[in-house]
């Protein structure tokens, strides 16, 4: 039989190898649930480290030396970004959110009234009637007021320190013993393999590896590009926290189109707050419109090219579903998960169809 097929005896076997593999990770999440974040985190950095543990390995670095090194070094590298970043972005942060009421203040004295006029103009509502749909003062402020307290104690929760200092503790440690046992690990995950299976899932296992680096990778540098494009534009048409507000639009691009919602929210929050006129307003949403332009033409098809290869419709309605299911991290994993899923299905579809179910019983 051909390496490259599978009859249909060995893909229902794959089918029901895989399920069972995924039945095993539920039970061990159930049975692990109170530390699972930090076992997910941990599982994900050794999976970002493990090339640079195994290149250093062939260089005859002992493995214990090596994943050691590397955890300092990189835990060193995130704790001087904190130290040196994260006072400058909360400081904007508790300025967004001192803008906050101000902005809708002004939204309710002068921008509500503009679109009530024009409304009551075109017979669709009557200036009760507007009022009364879109009188939101109450709601604005007890919202504003709440954002502004959480925004202020955000560091001041006594459990989510103490749940941060555990994780502290608790994710170098995972990290350390997964990257220094991970031969071990692999090997014995390995043997339980059915010795029919072990190239098909071999070859499953690093297709999927690839990818899924690939477009890790590639999501990372767009949103780094993207967010330095962001600061930059802002800066120049002198945007309040343009620093913070370039920041998060970066990050949030990771989701498709997410960057446009919340840096434009942002943006008109702090607009509005002290608006002087068109021309900055205008000035925004240019720079938001050509690094859209820019990332559509260049960025993206240059960095990602083909490497998730699925329509946007899919990757959009993968997000929304994704979300709705698991919440922000579906939304954050919904791209990765959908390019494994791609994957799984181009690595099967040869093999069903040179299968019987696919060819008919007459068919070999």
């Amino acid at each position: 039989m051909n390496n490259q097929r599978l009859d249909w005896v060995i893909l229902r076997r794959l089918l029901w190898f895989g399920l069972a593999a995924s039945g095993i990770l539920l039970i061990a999440g159930t049975v692990y649930g109170a530390f699972l974040v930090p076992i997910l985190v941990s599982s994900f950095i050794t999976y970002l480290l493990l090339p640079l543990v195994d290149r250093l390995e062939r260089l005859r670095v002992p493995r214990g030396l090596a994943a050691f090194a590397i955890i300092v070094g990189s835990t060193a590298i995130v704790v001087f970004g904190v130290v040196r970043l994260a006072p400058v972005l909360y400081q904007q942060m508790l300025l967004l959110g001192h803008l906050l009421p101000t902005a809708a203040k002004e939204v309710q004295n002068h921008w509500l009234p503009l679109v009530a006029d024009y409304a009551s103009d075109l017979g669709l509502l009557n200036a009760s009637e507007f009022s009364e749909t879109f009188g939101l003062s109450n709601l604005v402020s007890h919202i504003t007021q709440h954002l502004q307290a959480n925004l202020a104690g955000i560091w001041k929760t006594g459990t989510s320190v103490a749940g941060g200092l555990l994780y502290l503790i608790l994710i170098p440690m995972l990290n350390f013993f997964m990257l220094k046992d991970y031969p071990l690990l692999a090997r014995v995950l390995g043997s339980e393999v059915p010795r029919d299976l072990v190239g098909p899932v071999h070859r499953l296992l690093s297709t999927m590896n690839r990818t899924f680096r690939s477009v890790l990778k590639g999501q990372v540098i767009v949103a780094g590009i993207l967010g330095i494009l962001y600061i930059i534009g802002f800066s120049i048409v002198g945007l309040q926290s343009a620093l913070l507000i370039g920041f998060v639009a970066g990050v949030c691009r990771v989701i498709p189109y997410l960057d446009v919602i919340v840096g434009g929210t942002l943006s008109a929050i702090v607009l509005l707050s002290n608006f002087t006129g068109w021309g900055q307003a205008l000035g925004v949403i240019l720079v938001i419109a050509v690094v859209q332009a820019v990332d559509g033409a260049f960025v993206t098809p240059r960095v990602l090219g083909e490497r998730v290869g699925i329509h946007p419709v899919v990757l959009i309605l993968s997000v929304l579903a994704f979300g709705d299911w698991f919440g922000f991290w579906g939304v954050l994993m919904a791209i990765p998960v959908a390019a494994m899923a791609k994957v799984l299905i181009v690595a099967i579809d040869p093999y069903y169809r040179a299968s019987r179910a696919y060819l008919g019983r007459g068919n070999s």
